[in-house]
């Protein structure tokens, strides 16, 4: 189905999702979060190491108004507070709990921001030994405290709320068009919730539980379809050759060259030979260190076949390599 059938999605942002390789609603609900903010997880001002991003309970006590920059970017200062970690010293610009949050570009967040209220802010907070800044945090929702947010894949235009409400929206109105592809027996024996269920669980966890189960069921589906694709072409593979060796100068091919070919090289060579004569295509891959000889191994072959009047290509990734051989 289109992408375009989405609420919220128009032709710009269409073409904006395009750039991230989604262009229908079954790649929409196929392009999943690469990981989660678990919002319960709130931090200290006072206790900031290295921790990346984290969430913050932070009274407002200053707006300042939005500065006009070079370049027609803006700039939103706002002085916040941890006051759950307050210091003995009675004194805030004393104190370590004090967090610059400095919006570019964003005139809109800071509008919803007042000065003497709380607000769960969730950012990286950058120590100097001046100050705690913390760039463009998002704000999180009440509602949203105890959820795990997930973050996604994004690129310049979509960034991840946008595309977590995009999915959202999609989930709500075609969610019943999603089919089972794997039979009964294979889930009862697996234990895999429907692929429906771990769709919306991987995109809408209410849990760590339900991130895991949607993550097995759907890897096990990729790892089956890669199988049994694999399966396929082998399958197909086994197909009658036309290839038939007519002349085999493998021996005085070997006896013009001045060395002797190590055991395991000559074992190679037998080996090969006897898939060559076979009325099944050859795969095969020769492994070997280099200087071990896996060239000398290749050209035996190769002249078997050219003297029973077929052509072969020898293929290398240099053009170094390509002299060499020739």
């Amino acid at each position: 189905m289109q992408l375009g059938l989405v609420k919220g999605i128009g032709e710009s942002r269409e073409k904006l999702f395009l750039k991230l390789g989604i262009s229908s609603i079954d790649l929409l609900l196929c392009h999943y979060p690469r990981r989660y903010i678990d919002m319960s997880d709130c931090r200290s001002v006072t206790d900031v190491t290295a921790v990346d991003s984290a969430i913050y309970r932070l009274t407002v006590l200053k707006k300042e108004p939005t500065k006009a920059l070079y370049g027609g970017r803006t700039l939103t200062r706002i002085e916040a507070i941890d006051e759950d970690s307050v210091s003995d010293d009675k004194n805030p610009a004393n104190n370590n709990n004090l967090v610059n949050i400095l919006y570019f570009n964003n005139i809109y967040t800071p509008l919803e921001l007042r000065v003497d209220e709380k607000y769960l802010f969730y950012g990286k907070i950058n120590r100097t030994f001046i100050s705690n800044d913390m760039n463009n945090p998002w704000i999180v929702k009440p509602q949203d405290i105890n959820k795990l947010t997930p973050v996604y894949p994004t690129t310049v235009g979509l960034s991840s709320n946008l595309i977590a409400n995009t999915v959202s929206n999609a989930l709500k109105g075609y969610i019943h068009f999603i089919e089972e592809t794997l039979p009964s027996t294979l889930m009862d024996n697996y234990r895999l919730i429907s692929r429906r269920q771990a769709i919306e669980q991987i995109h809408q966890p209410k849990t760590h539980e339900d991130i895991s189960e949607a993550r097995k069921r759907l890897i096990f589906e990729e790892l089956l379809v890669l199988l049994l694709g694999m399966m396929r072409f082998k399958e197909r593979n086994r197909q009658t050759t036309n290839l038939h060796i007519t002349d085999d100068i493998s021996q005085k091919f070997i006896a013009s060259l001045d060395f002797r070919l190590t055991d395991a090289q000559t074992r190679s060579v037998n080996e090969i030979l006897l898939d060559l004569k076979q009325s099944i295509p050859m795969s095969r891959l020769l492994q070997g260190d280099v200087g071990s000889g896996k060239t000398v191994v290749a050209a035996v072959a190769a002249a078997v076949i050219v003297a029973s009047g077929y052509q072969v290509a020898i293929m290398v990734p240099t053009e170094i390599l390509a002299l060499q051989h020739y």
